[in-house]
């Protein structure tokens, strides 16, 4: 029990609690570095923190540069019960690079909403529209922003829906006609529910070249 602090020279410093041998409450990472390339000194924060172990709450980063007070990356995730949900967000403002995201998890770690990628890539605007369900990604756009191109277009919503009303509950296996879509469509990752905190993944199962058998895929039903 009590407080906890590690340093590493002038450069590194861990700072928080113990209660009954596991963390809990406010805990810091900090870092400091130098580019000796550049003499750019910055700084980056983590913050967190701990209930009887697992991360509770709301987590930042930053990475800051100390000269200039320029932030040039922070994120903000919230968990419970060590599971990442609700908004997570990153943004990377450097000089040399450009990157946002934000999305949202639901109660069980799943992206499950549109997210939203935003980067510059050789002076280049690019942007990455993601739409998922419980986990499932069912629709993309990317595109380059400089001169509207399509880079890439997915929609699998039918899919989707397809295993979500053909799911048993009781044997906790949705059973989708495999002639109705593309081969790429079918071979997609899913999730155990009954271990979330796992992220094990398995791919669907292809059975007698007609049927898809999707087991242990993360339904709310």
């Amino acid at each position: 029990n009590g407080s906890f602090t590690y340093n590493e020279g002038t450069t590194y410093t861990i700072t928080g609690q113990f209660k009954d041998n596991l963390r809990t409450g406010a805990w810091k990472a900090t870092t400091t570095q130098k580019n000796y390339y550049t003499k750019q000194v910055t700084t980056k924060v983590a913050t967190a923190t701990y209930v009887a172990g697992n991360l509770d709450g709301v987590c930042n980063y930053s990475h800051t540069d100390i000269a200039t007070k320029k932030v040039l990356a922070k994120s903000t995730a919230r968990f419970k019960n060590n599971i990442m949900v609700g908004s997570y967000s990153h943004v990377v403002n450097d000089d040399e690079n450009e990157f946002t995201i934000n999305i949202f998890l639901n109660q069980f770690g799943f992206a499950d909403s549109t997210s939203t990628i935003k980067y510059k890539y050789e002076g280049r605007q690019l942007e990455d529209i993601l739409k998922y369900r419980n986990g499932f990604l069912y629709w993309e756009l990317h595109r380059d922003m400089t001169d509207g191109r399509i880079l890439k277009k997915l929609d699998r919503k039918k899919l989707i829906d397809e295993i979500y009303s053909n799911y048993d509950s009781t044997l906790q296996v949705s059973i989708v006609p495999y002639a109705e879509f593309p081969r790429q469509e079918q071979l997609i990752y899913l999730s155990h529910l009954d271990n979330v905190s796992s992220r094990s993944n398995e791919l669907a199962k292809i059975k007698n070249y007609d049927t898809v058998y999707y087991e242990n895929a993360p339904f709310t039903f």
